[in-house]
C-alpha cells in the first residue's frame, strides 16, 4: 500500500476526526486477541501491533498455535480484521455495519480453533480482555469515514 504524501493536508484535521475514531476502536481488536491469548509483559509490547504495507495492515504479535503462529490483523482500507498463519490469510472480516459483540464472536470463534491456551492461565476471551473501546461501527457510513484511507 503506497501512500501519497503529495495529499497530506489536503483535508482539515477536523474533517478526519470520525475516521481517525473509528479506525482507533477498529484497531483495538488485533490488541485484545493478544492481550487474551499471551503473557503480559510489563511494557505492555506483548499488545503492541505491526505494520504490514504489503497488506495494509497492523498485525498483533505472533499467536501461539500448533504449526505456526497466527496473528490477527486490521487492514485499514475497508476496515477488516484478518486471521492469518504464517503467510496465509485463513479468514477476514469486514466490520461495517458490526456491533461490537457480532465482532467478538466472530473474532473468539475463528481463534478458539487456532490459538493454544495459554499455559499460566485459561484462555480469556477476546471479548473480555482490555481495553473496551465501542466501534460503533454501524452507524454512519463507512465508506464516507474512511475515504481519507485510500
Amino acid at each position: 500500500m503506497q501512500f501519497d504524501w503529495t495529499t497530506l493536508g489536503g483535508k482539515a484535521p477536523t474533517a478526519l476526526v470520525k475516521a481517525r475514531t473509528v479506525a482507533h476502536h477498529a484497531v483495538q481488536w488485533p490488541s485484545k486477541a493478544a492481550r487474551a491469548n499471551l503473557e503480559a509483559v510489563p511494557d505492555d509490547s506483548h499488545s503492541s501491533l505491526t505494520w504490514d504495507g504489503a497488506r495494509g495492515a497492523l498485525f498483533s504479535q505472533p499467536l501461539p498455535a500448533d504449526d505456526a503462529a497466527v496473528r490477527v490483523g486490521l487492514r485499514l482500507a475497508g476496515l477488516a480484521l484478518i486471521v492469518m498463519r504464517g503467510n496465509l490469510v485463513l479468514d477476514t472480516y469486514e466490520l461495517a455495519g458490526r456491533r461490537d459483540s457480532m465482532v467478538g464472536v466472530w473474532l473468539d470463534s475463528a481463534l478458539r480453533a487456532l490459538v493454544r491456551i495459554r499455559s499460566h492461565a485459561a484462555r480469556r476471551t477476546v471479548s473480555a480482555a482490555s481495553p473496551n473501546h465501542s466501534t460503533n461501527l454501524c452507524a454512519g457510513s463507512m465508506r464516507q469515514r474512511i475515504c481519507w484511507m485510500k
